[in-house]
């Protein structure tokens, strides 16, 4: 049987989930579709009187003709069988990139982290002010002053933001890999919220 062009061009995107489990194919590269005839449409057609699905399409109907329908790999093996008009095995575009930040995006949200922690006394932000300002020396934001011993023989770390000349000061603290890992984490969950 031969369909006009336009009906086959009704046909619609990939769904977004499988029609058997409800899963996400998103993430999926290809799956398999599947073309179907709408009986709700034939039988919306044949009680108005109008002509059959396949031969001239009603203006007037909303319904298509063709139901798509798409399915996992694992799922399709179950309904194989079933009654359809076609079925091929579809490609989904690759999501799109989210868009990855620039150096100089990232240096600066660093250094506005960095800037309103300096202003803070606040010892749970020391192991963040640690851990940023070496991060920041890394990427070239920061360089490294010689730092100094304090009368109770504490090792200060100084820096200097290189745009602005700015200094900072911290105390040299040791921290675990746990607490590193933790406090870098925090950092690049700032980052990913746009510096938010």
């Amino acid at each position: 049987m031969q369909y006009e062009k336009e009906k086959l061009l009704s046909i619609t995107k990939p769904g977004s989930v499988c029609a058997l489990c409800g899963e996400s194919l998103v993430g999926e590269p290809k799956h398999l579709s599947v073309l179907k005839p709408n009986h709700q449409a034939a039988d919306g057609a044949a009680k108005s009187g109008e002509t059959p699905p396949g031969e001239a399409k009603n203006a007037e109907s909303e319904e298509p003709e063709f139901i798509r329908t798409d399915y996992h790999r694992e799922c399709w093996k179950k309904v194989r069988k079933a009654d359809y008009l076609s079925f091929w095995l579809a490609k989904r575009p690759a999501p799109p990139e989210t868009p990855k930040m620039t150096r100089q995006e990232r240096n600066t949200r660093l250094l506005a982290l960095f800037g309103a922690l300096m202003k803070t006394d606040d010892p749970i932000d020391e192991p963040a002010k640690f851990v940023l300002s070496h991060l920041l020396m890394r990427y070239r934001a920061l360089t490294l002053a010689p730092s100094r011993i304090d009368e109770d023989g504490r090792k200060w770390i100084n820096f200097e933001i290189l745009q602005t000349e700015d200094k900072f000061e911290i105390p040299d603290i040791r921290l675990s890999d746990e607490q590193a890992a933790e406090t870098l984490g925090r950092i690049n969950e700032y980052l990913n919220r746009g510096g938010r």
